[in-house]
């Protein structure tokens, strides 16, 4: 599902606000926050994104605060798979574009 209308300004108080509550956890879990706790934020923020809250990039930043998630990753499931036919067979809805951080 593609995102709606994305708002830069909101995004920016959103992301702000977001971050520091993501540190918090961080700091307060002794430096790095657990499995459960991404796949949490990392459900919370593509909510986030998908309803045009955070733009793309700031999403991305977010992300990048979490550990990864090992495979099948849940979040990917839900937000990038929807179910498509009866006998179980999945179409890809959304195609992530691969953003090069170097």
């Amino acid at each position: 599902m593609a995102p709606m209308r994305e708002d830069p300004v909101r995004s920016e108080e959103i992301t702000k606000d977001v971050r520091n509550r993501i540190q918090e956890q961080i700091t307060y879990f002794g430096g790095a926050l657990s499995e459960r706790h991404a796949i949490a934020w990392g459900g919370y923020l593509a909510g986030l994104w998908e309803k045009g809250l955070l733009v793309y990039a700031d999403y991305c930043e977010l992300v990048d605060m979490l550990p990864e998630v090992s495979a099948p990753d849940p979040i990917a499931d839900i937000f990038i798979f929807e179910p498509a036919i009866a006998d179980g067979t999945r179409l890809i809805i959304f195609e992530p574009t691969v953003v090069d951080k170097s």
